[in-house]
């Protein structure tokens, strides 16, 4: 077994004693119950902390979710990069989607584990899913233009604020040509810059903030 939360916690010292064993919890957890449902990649389960728990956290290093404020997780499979990122931000509310029931039911159990009060969790698509959020993640599902077009009506027009809301969707490898001639803004952030190992070599945030093209709907 390789990896444990040493990985998380040296590029997040803001996180306290509290989140750090929550965290924990979820890595042994999500090994726990890969034994039984593929919730990750049985090849990639021993890299639990920083390939699934650390990548889910990245949003942090970028943007900050207010209190109160609500955060669609689609396709969230094992739970990421929803679980982390409600620990990271307890005040937000955080509601987990997706297609398959068993994953859903394991993911309710996590995060009950958890103690995590500003978590929900739902079996359902997103294209039948018509509530409205200040922020929807996803994590590699589809291109990211497929994506936005895929949930472009669960986001909210809201005033701006200094770090905008919008869609956030984590992705590897060249994503350059999924961001040509979008209807937003797309910035893309290498997480690189914040991360180190290979892993995170070629590892993007794509950021579409939301704006007057979410009323073209």
């Amino acid at each position: 077994m390789t990896g444990d939360i040493t990985q998380v916690v040296q590029f997040f010292p803001e996180l306290s004693t509290f989140q750090i064993n929550q965290l924990n919890t979820l890595g042994q957890l999500l090994r726990e119950w890969n034994t039984r449902i593929n919730l990750i990649s049985r090849k990639d389960i021993d890299h639990v902390y920083e390939h699934h728990i650390l990548y889910s956290l990245a949003p942090a290093k970028f943007i900050a979710f207010n209190p109160g404020e609500k955060v669609l997780d689609v396709g969230t499979g094992g739970g990421l990069p929803g679980l982390p990122l409600a620990v990271f931000w307890p005040d937000t509310l955080f509601h987990l989607i997706d297609r398959t029931g068993k994953k859903i039911k394991t993911v309710r159990e996590m995060a009950h584990k958890l103690a995590l009060k500003n978590v929900t969790v739902e079996q359902t698509a997103v294209e039948e899913h018509h509530l409205l959020y200040n922020y929807v993640l996803g994590r590699g599902i589809t291109r990211f233009r497929d994506f936005v077009r895929m949930v472009r009506h669960n986001l909210m027009v809201t005033p701006a604020r200094p770090s905008g809301n919008g869609i956030i969707y984590l992705k590897g490898g060249d994503v350059e040509p999924e961001v040509r001639k979008m209807p937003c803004p797309v910035k893309i952030i290498s997480l690189s810059d914040y991360f180190s190992g290979t892993y995170f070599g070629t590892k993007k945030i794509i950021y579409c903030p939301a704006g007057k093209w979410i009323k073209e709907r």
